[in-house]
C-alpha cells in the first residue's frame, strides 16, 4: 500500500529553503518509522525529546517476504546464507541455502493445502530423540533417535520403550515386527500340556466324518480308527479342501491305527472313509491353550 511518509531520495531538492530543514528532518523521521514498522516493533512515540525508545524497539515481529521467486536469489558473498520463498508447484515455500549454494525447502503445502515442515534431508544432532507434544498437549513425547545395535557394531533407529502400535490389528507387513520378549512372553504358558484336547466342535457337537471344519486356532486334528475301516484327512484353504494329507487303517482287530494332522489356523479339513465303515474318534487339540474348537462348515 502507498507509505504516508514516501522516502525520496531526489528531495528536497538543493534550491529549498534551509530553513524547512527540520521538517524534512522530521519527514524522514516518520518515513523509517512507517518502513520498519512492517516488520519490527517500533512502540510509540514517548514525546518530545525520547521518541521510540521502547526497549523491544526495533526487534523483528515477523518476517515478510515480498513474492515468491521463481529462482533461488544470487549470494552476494561466500559467507552469507539466504532465507527466501521459492515458487514449488504455484506454492510460494520457505526455503534456506547456505554460503556452499545448498539449498533446504523447510515447508511443503501438498496435503490439504496445509502447510507443514519439510523434513526431507533434515536431522537431529547424536543421541537425541525426535519429540512431539503429548495427546494431552501439555507434555512432550519421544519418538525415535540414532543409536547402536546391542553389539555395537552399526547404528540403528531406536524407538523407546514405551512404544506401541496404535491398534491391536494385524500389521500390513509382518517382517520383523515382533521382538523377542513380545515373543517369549505370548509362547510362555501357551503350549499345550497333556492331553488338551477335546472331541465336539464350536457349537459343542462331536467331531464327527464327512464334515468340513474350519481351524479357528492352529491345531492338530487326531482320528483314531476302529477296525477294519480306513480313513484319510484332506486339508486346504478353501472349501472343500481338496489335498489328501494322510491315509491309514487298521489291519487287525486288536490293533488301534491313528491319525495325526497339523492344522493351520483358518484352513479346512476333513476326515473321509476309504474303506469299510465304522465311526472313529475325532480328537482336537489347538496349538495354544484356550484356543477355540473347529467351526462345523457343513
Amino acid at each position: 500500500m502507498t507509505k504516508t511518509y514516501g522516502v525520496d531520495p531526489n528531495r528536497p531538492e538543493g534550491t529549498r529553503d534551509p530553513k524547512l530543514g527540520d521538517d524534512d528532518i522530521r519527514k524522514l523521521a516518520a518515513a523509517v518509522v512507517e518502513l520498519l514498522g512492517i516488520d519490527h516493533y517500533m512502540g510509540s512515540d514517548s514525546g518530545a525529546g525520547s521518541g521510540y525508545d521502547d526497549d523491544d524497539a526495533g526487534k523483528h515481529s515477523r518476517v515478510q517476504f515480498r513474492e515468491a521467486q521463481s529462482a533461488a536469489p544470487t549470494l552476494g558473498a561466500s559467507d552469507v546464507g539466504s532465507l527466501y520463498v521459492k515458487q514449488v508447484n504455484t506454492n510460494g515455500e520457505l526455503h534456506f541455502e547456505d554460503e556452499a549454494g545448498s539449498e533446504v525447502q523447510i515447508t511443503e503445502a501438498k496435503i490439504s493445502g496445509s502447510s507443514f515442515l519439510d523434513l526431507d534431508n533434515g536431522r537431529l544432532t547424536n543421541n537425541t530423540y525426535l519429540k512431539s507434544v503429548n495427546e494431552a498437549g501439555d507434555d512432550s513425547v519421544d519418538l525415535i533417535k540414532a543409536g547402536r545395535n546391542e553389539a555395537d557394531d552399526a547404528d540403528v533407529a531406536v524407538l523407546p520403550d514405551t512404544a506401541r502400535t496404535a491398534s491391536n490389528a494385524a500389521p500390513g507387513e509382518d517382517t520383523n515386527l515382533a521382538n523377542k520378549k513380545y515373543v517369549d512372553d505370548q509362547v510362555s504358558g501357551n503350549i499345550p500340556v497333556g492331553a488338551a484336547h477335546g472331541s465336539v466342535d464350536s457349537d459343542g457337537n462331536a467331531l464327527i466324518k464327512e464334515h468340513v471344519y474350519q481351524a479357528q486356532t492352529a491345531g492338530f486334528v487326531t482320528v483314531l480308527i476302529p477296525y477294519p475301516v480306513g480313513y484319510a484327512i484332506y486339508m486346504g484353504n478353501s472349501d472343500p479342501p481338496a489335498t489328501k494329507m494322510v491315509e491309514s487303517w487298521a489291519s487287525t482287530g486288536s490293533s488301534v491305527e491313528s491319525l495325526t494332522l497339523f492344522v493351520p489356523k483358518d484352513y479346512y479339513f476333513k476326515i473321509t472313509e476309504t474303506s469299510n465303515s465304522g465311526t472313529p474318534t475325532i480328537y482336537w487339540t489347538p496349538l495354544i491353550s484356550g484356543g477355540g474348537a473347529p467351526r462345523d462348515i457343513d
